[in-house]
């Protein structure tokens, strides 16, 4: 009964691992145009003249928003916040895996299907924050011509994805501490 209900858990779970994929895929289809568009002379040339002003904060800006994506992942994406929330959480179970896991295991399910909802959640939002920075440092390689500082971003944000990567042991550390 164990081996199946984390197997199903393991199944529901590649779904996080499918939207991480494609976060990722979509945040290197953009740095693959940027290099292109700057190896074929496209890009490097400013359209802003007053470019240090703009780069200071949008530098600024990216580092509250990795200072976000830290607060996220400290206090709403560990094994205790995820329990502690989810038991606070009220979610009716409609279809979908989420709900066939509820409706095969029982109303003891419900807990691990309340934090793997939560989890997608917060997930989503860290991904989508680490994409808004690789998209500001896009923004400054062409209102400002720095290739050098969107390069900067862009090691950034995919170290932000790589730290980031939904590991099956968060859920299961999860479950077992109920």
């Amino acid at each position: 009964m164990e081996d199946a209900f984390y197997s199903k858990l393991r199944l529901i779970h590649r779904v996080n691992r499918v939207l991480w994929l494609s976060v990722l895929a979509g945040m290197l289809v953009l740095i693959s145009v940027s290099l292109i568009l700057y190896f074929t002379g496209q890009l490097g040339s400013a359209v802003l003249q007053t470019t240090v002003k703009l780069d200071d904060y949008l530098m600024i800006l990216t580092v509250v928003l990795l200072l976000l994506i830290f607060y996220l992942k400290r206090t709403y994406l560990t094994p205790e916040a995820l329990v502690r929330r989810a038991k606070n959480k009220k979610v009716v179970f409609g279809t979908g895996d989420i709900a066939d896991l509820v409706n095969e295991f029982g109303e003891d399910s419900s807990l691990p299907a309340k934090i793997l909802i939560i989890m997608r959640r917060y997930f989503m939002l860290v991904w989508s924050i680490a994409n808004v920075i690789l998209l500001l440092g896009f923004t400054v390689a062409i209102l400002t011509g720095n290739f050098q500082t969107f390069l900067i971003y862009s090691i950034v944000s995919l170290y932000t994805m790589s730290i980031n990567f939904p590991s099956f042991t968060l859920i299961k550390q999860s479950v077992e501490l109920n």
